[in-house]
């Protein structure tokens, strides 16, 4: 990684995008650091590992988003049906 990655728009999104997820999580009242830490990672495969550059950052977060979304649904489903 040479500085000039560091310069970048794409790590802009990721640290916007994992601030907004720390502080999702926090109103959430779930763990920030771990709502973070994924979209962190979310945000570095898609940058480093599969080259998508600024708007492929932002479809993970969006991918992510739902993703987090739909477990959220499924996980609260699973303990209506469980009362």
């Amino acid at each position: 990684m040479s500085l000039g990655d560091l310069t970048t728009l794409e790590l802009l999104v990721l640290i916007v995008s994992a601030v907004v997820w720390y502080r999702v999580a926090n109103v959430e009242d779930q763990s920030p650091w771990l709502w973070s830490a994924m979209s962190v990672v979310v945000s570095v495969i898609c940058w480093k590992a599969l080259h998508w550059g600024f708007f492929g950052m932002l479809l993970g977060q969006a991918l992510l988003f739902v993703l987090v979304d739909v477990w959220r649904a499924w996980r609260a489903i699973d303990e209506q049906r469980r009362q």
